[in-house]
């Protein structure tokens, strides 16, 4: 799924309603932020937490219809050695890094699968997967090529945790797994989150114990 539409809009501001630069309407800048902010994440590119909301509805709509005979999957992810980055290069430097996984992510990815910067340095990906691990694969590759590419000092180590859960699962209050078979979308996005972000932190907590 691409931004092409977003794009579209954008250019359409930046050059005017006859593609030249003389355009003397609104403020071109904030044409531009309202466009880009409404689903899409202003510094990568990926959905943002809205974008996520409504193609997650999207895509439920189509699990429900029956339309494809595949799991819906949520995955959350934590890069590991972000805060460092920050610390020791600038945050200059760590929004690029930022940008640049996330653009080795969209190329990897499939063009169904929706890549979403949540907040920070955590991301979601939704996708239609019979399995977590082709999804997973994906990933690590797109993220492989940003640190080779990114000439990062030796003494950093960056990585990433994540955690995957299948569309109708949910924690209890006493965090036991359950199964939701009814509910709307937004009851079933945040259950499958808490899952997919308790998945996460086990994944690194194994890191961490060396596991």
């Amino acid at each position: 799924m691409e931004n092409n539409s977003s794009e579209r809009r954008i250019n359409w501001f930046n050059k005017g309603p006859r593609g030249k630069g003389d355009y003397s309407g609104p403020n071109i800048k904030e044409l531009r932020r309202q466009v880009e902010s409404t689903s899409y994440d202003l510094l990568t590119g990926a959905y943002n937490e809205k974008g996520l909301e409504e193609q997650f509805e999207n895509y439920l709509a189509i699990l429900r219809r029956g339309e494809i005979e595949l799991p819906l999957r949520i995955f959350y992810i934590d890069i590991d050695g972000f805060k460092e980055v920050n610390d020791k290069l600038g945050h200059d430097q760590g929004d690029k890094l930022l940008k640049e996984v996330s653009t080795r992510w969209k190329e990897i990815l499939r063009d169904e699968d929706i890549l979403v910067r949540l907040h920070g340095d955590e991301f979601v990906v939704l996708a239609f997967a019979a399995q977590e691990e082709p999804v997973i694969k994906r990933l690590r590759e797109g993220f492989s090529l940003m640190i080779k590419s990114a000439n990062l000092p030796s003494d950093l180590k960056v990585d990433f945790s994540i955690g995957g859960a299948e569309v109708g699962e949910a924690l209890d209050e006493s965090g036991n797994l359950v199964r939701l078979e009814q509910g709307d979308s937004k009851v079933l996005l945040e259950s499958a989150l808490k899952v997919a972000d308790a998945r996460m932190y086990k994944d690194k907590e194994s890191k961490k114990n060396g596991r």
